[in-house]
Parts: structure tokens; sequence; C-alpha cells
């Protein structure tokens, strides 16, 4: 227990001292920097559900990991209980599902870029 403590303490200490680290200013650079508006191009429009798919890969793909990592505890803790693995059943169907839902979200762009590109 009193190891457990000093890990806390410590950790609380590198919280602490941790903004004040990151917290050095700036020198002034003395010009005042010009932003420009920026223009979107077709092809930056063409990049969003890209990137959105992407997003969304990774998304599903850690809950999967979560879900799968969850059930395996599940079924440790079971331990051979037939009513308990009954219930394992929808988790592992859900495992199925987030893969199915992350080679979507990954197969997608390509689909949509080759209904606009005619190929």
């Amino acid at each position: 227990m009193r190891k457990v403590n000093y890990l806390l303490i410590g950790l609380a200490v590198i919280a602490a001292v941790a903004p004040v680290a990151f917290a050095q200013a700036l020198p002034p650079s003395g010009e005042i920097p010009i932003i420009t508006p920026r223009s979107w191009s077709l092809s930056d429009i063409y990049g969003w559900p890209a990137l959105i798919f992407n997003w969304a890969f990774w998304l599903i793909t850690i809950w999967t990991v979560g879900v799968i990592l969850w059930t395996a505890f599940e079924f440790v803790r079971s331990s051979g209980d037939p009513a308990k693995l009954k219930g394992l059943g929808t988790q592992i169907r859900n495992i199925f599902i987030g893969i199915l839902l992350a080679i979507l979200a990954k197969s997608i762009p390509a689909i949509i870029a080759s209904f606009v590109k005619g190929a």
C-alpha cells in the first residue's frame, strides 16, 4: 500500500510541475503575421470523405479491440459457468460487427473514388 501512495505522490508532483515546464514564453518576432484567407479547392473537398471514414475506421478499431479485451476478461472470470458463457455470445457478435464495420469504413472511400472517377 505504501508503494502505491509513493507512486501517486510522484505522479501528483509531476502533474503539478509539468505546466510550469511547458509554459515557456516565446520571444516576440517583431513583425505581425499576415493571415491569408484559405481558398478551398475541389480536391480538398474530395478528400473529406476519406478523412471522415479514416477517423471512423480508427474509432471502430479501438472500440473493437476494447470489446475483445473485455470479452476475454469476462471469459476468464466466468470460470466455465455455462450461464455466464451464454452471455458472451452477444459480445462475440459485436466483435464481428466491429470488424466488418472497420473493413467497410476502409473500403468506402475507394468505392466512392471509383464512382467519381468513372473507372
